[in-house]
This record gives structure tokens, C-alpha cells and sequence, in this order.
């Protein structure tokens, strides 16, 4: 109950950096921690292994889309690790659920939706320290909650309402 747990939910593909992921969490010291990997796909079995000597490293099936905002409030912080992402939507639906994330600069979205130490962490994906450095900032639960109010707010500028008007109003010109 008062780990923080680090969620990554999609597929296990190769471009995610997963195995990125698991080493970097392997490296973060305390029984604080968890990292809980929701999906499936190519990698899976690798994942698992990987991960199989480190009891703070969960997994759970690949769950439908309705089933998202339970999965995202499983945890504290998203985290997108990809080497190659064109926007990351998943950060958005995080976000909504109100949990700050961490995403590589990789991620088309990190621009747009974070805002380092207010809703969220962008790290360099080809620096596996930068991960663990992103980790470490969240020492509480308190931190992630903190945050995660924050990233709820940030996202509200991202309804399908406010994007419609700044189209209209790009075209207007």
C-alpha cells in the first residue's frame, strides 16, 4: 500500500525500450518501488525473464480499452520508455486519470504534455541513468499525487473542444 508504483501499459514491443525499463528500475535501490508492466506482445516471455529476479517487478495481462482507467490508477506514474513514439496517447490517458508520467524525449507527446517536475519527467532514451535520475524523483507517494493533480489540470487544455478551436481558428486565417 505505500509503494510507489511505476505503470507502463501497452504492448511489449521492441521499440517500447521495456528491457530498458526493467534494467534501470533493477538499478533503483528500496523495497519502496514497484514496477508494474501491463500488456502483452513479441517480448513477453524476454520481459519475464528479465524481471524474474526482482520480486518488485509485476506483470499483468493485456487488458481491454474500457478497462484503462482502472489499469492507469493501479499506478502512482506513468512511464513511456520508447525509443520512437509519435505522439503517446497513452501519456494523455494517464494524465486524465490523474497520474503524472515519465516519457522519453522520444515521445512526440513530451513537449506538449510535460512539464518537468509539475506533470511529470522527460528523459534522454539513449541515457540509461536519465531514467533512474526520473525515478528518484519521486521519493513519495505525496510527490506522485502532487503531481498527478497537476498533470489533470494540464491535460484539460488538451479536450477535444479546445483542439477543435484551434483549428477553426487557424483556418479562420
Amino acid at each position: 500500500n505505500e509503494a510507489i508504483v511505476f505503470l507502463y501499459a501497452g504492448k511489449f514491443y521492441e521499440v517500447k525500450q521495456l528491457d530498458h525499463l526493467i534494467n534501470s528500475f533493477k538499478q533503483l535501490e528500496g523495497n519502496q518501488y514497484r514496477l508494474l508492466l501491463v500488456g502483452n506482445g513479441e517480448q513477453e516471455s524476454y520481459l519475464k525473464e528479465l524481471a524474474k529476479n526482482d520480486e518488485r517487478i509485476l506483470f499483468l495481462p493485456f487488458r481491454n480499452q474500457s478497462d484503462m482507467p482502472l489499469v492507469y490508477r493501479l499506478g502512482d506514474v506513468f512511464v513511456l520508455p520508447s525509443k520512437s513514439e509519435t505522439w503517446g496517447l497513452s501519456v494523455n490517458e494517464a494524465m486524465a486519470c490523474k497520474r503524472p508520467a515519465i516519457v522519453s524525449n522520444k515521445c512526440g507527446c513530451a513537449p506538449e504534455l510535460i512539464v518537468n517536475n509539475r506533470t511529470g519527467y522527460v528523459f534522454d532514451s539513449s541515457d540509461p541513468s536519465a531514467l533512474i535520475h526520473s525515478f528518484r524523483q519521486y521519493s513519495t507517494r505525496e510527490t506522485a499525487f502532487e503531481q498527478g493533480e497537476q498533470a489533470f489540470s494540464h491535460i484539460q487544455h488538451f479536450s477535444l473542444e479546445n483542439v477543435a478551436a484551434v483549428i477553426e481558428k487557424e483556418l479562420m486565417k
